[in-house]
Order: structure tokens, then C-alpha cells, then sequence
């Protein structure tokens, strides 16, 4: 696993009572990690397409990747650890391999990546995680972690456009539009176990 890591020594301003900015201490922002998560396979090449018509569907889909990074680079630094996780470079154009499997495509480049995001969340073991990512199942590895971390303490909120419930029986394909289904345990069983 090829994972980036690097730790920021101060914390993004915050803003008081009365309105001021200040900075909060490097102990009250280090349980947060930072999760750089640049993965465009969950999103179909279609899916893009039909985004960005202008250009073509795997540049388009690649710009899910690109938009991580950008969030990484205008966020202002803070006290715990950034990992950005590896995201293999398999693109469905040139790889039989990342075909679509069970509603899929790029399958193996998704579990991949989820295997990768789930092993640098038992490492850093965060009280609190930020992802950057790319399309909407990066947060199917957080929010897993975080559920099992707190148990029924634990409650999300997904707002999107889409109520990505989708899974492979549905009619929609791409991993994107199955993220709130696999954290509720429905879709490709070796993607939610």
C-alpha cells in the first residue's frame, strides 16, 4: 500500500463567541485525520460523461481525482495526520479487468482503494476524519469506521443530489449511487463485508 502521510503543526482558525478568529491548539485539532482520497472509479465513464460533456468521459472521470486534490491544497493546515490513500490507475478504456462486475465498473480498482482507506483508518485509529475525495462511495470507508468506533452513538446524514441507494439488482450502475446502501449492508457482499 502506497499511502501519502504528512502532519500539519497548526490548526485552521476557528471563530469565538464574539466573532474573532483564533487558532485552536495542536492537541485539540490531532484526533482529526485529514483522508485524501482521490478515487474517480466508483463514478461511471457514462455518468461523467453526461457531467462534463465538453471533454471526454475518462478525463472527465478523472476529474473527480482532481478535485480531491484541489480541496487538499485550499484548506488551511491543521494539527493531525494527512493520508492520502493509493488509488490504483485502472481505467475500464484500457483494462479488461476494470470492466463492470455486479453493477460495477472498475471493481477491483474499488475494493482496492476501500482495502487501502480501511487499513490507513485502523493505523491512524481517528477520533474524527475529514475526507477529500473524489466520488460519493469515499465515504463508505469513514463512516464504517466511524459506526463501528462509536456504535449506536453513531448516526450520519447523507445529503446529495442522488440518495445513492442503488445496488447491482437496480438499474443504475456505478459504485457512486450504492454508497448509503453498502453502509446499510445491501449490494456486493465482499464490498460490505
Amino acid at each position: 500500500m502506497n499511502t501519502e502521510r504528512r502532519t500539519q503543526a497548526t490548526a485552521p482558525p476557528q471563530l469565538t463567541e464574539d466573532g474573532l478568529m483564533t487558532t485552536a491548539s495542536a492537541n485539540e485539532m490531532s484526533d482529526a485525520l485529514r483522508l485524501v482520497w482521490p478515487q474517480w472509479q466508483g463514478a461511471t465513464a457514462a455518468n461523467a460523461a453526461a457531467l462534463v460533456p465538453e471533454v471526454s468521459p475518462e478525463r472527465a472521470r478523472r476529474g473527480y481525482a482532481v478535485g480531491a486534490r484541489v480541496l487538499e491544497a485550499v484548506l488551511p493546515p491543521h494539527a493531525g495526520p494527512t493520508v492520502v490513500v493509493d488509488v490504483p490507475a485502472t481505467d475500464p478504456a484500457e483494462d479488461p479487468a476494470a470492466s463492470t462486475v455486479a453493477g460495477i465498473e472498475s471493481r477491483s480498482a474499488v475494493i482496492s482503494s476501500l482495502k487501502s482507506a480501511l487499513a490507513v483508518l485502523a493505523e491512524q485509529s481517528p477520533a474524527r476524519v475529514l475526507t477529500l475525495g473524489g466520488e460519493c462511495s469515499v465515504s463508505v470507508a469513514p463512516f464504517a469506521y466511524l459506526q463501528k468506533q462509536y456504535g449506536d452513538d453513531f448516526a450520519f446524514i447523507w445529503i446529495d443530489a442522488h440518495p445513492d441507494t442503488d445496488t447491482a439488482d437496480t438499474a443504475y450502475d456505478g459504485y457512486h449511487a450504492m454508497a448509503v446502501s453498502t453502509l446499510l449492508g445491501h449490494g456486493d457482499p465482499e464490498i460490505t463485508g
